[in-house]
């Protein structure tokens, strides 16, 4: 993402559906909106990427 590579984002985007549910079987949801939320400040200009992060709260 960091990268600039819209190729990637779809497959990043699965990489932290698989974190999130992580995060959750180990009920630290908290945590996981924390960095979500970080991301999504930090992308919020990438327009094919912001609403893809959103998808996954």
């Amino acid at each position: 993402m960091d990268a600039k590579q819209a190729k990637y984002y779809a497959t990043a985007v699965d990489w932290l559906r698989l974190a999130r549910d992580i995060f959750r079987q180990h009920d630290r949801l908290d945590e996981w909106q924390a960095y979500l939320n970080g991301l999504l400040a930090l992308h919020a200009r990438k327009y094919k990427l912001a609403p893809m992060l959103q998808a996954i709260r």
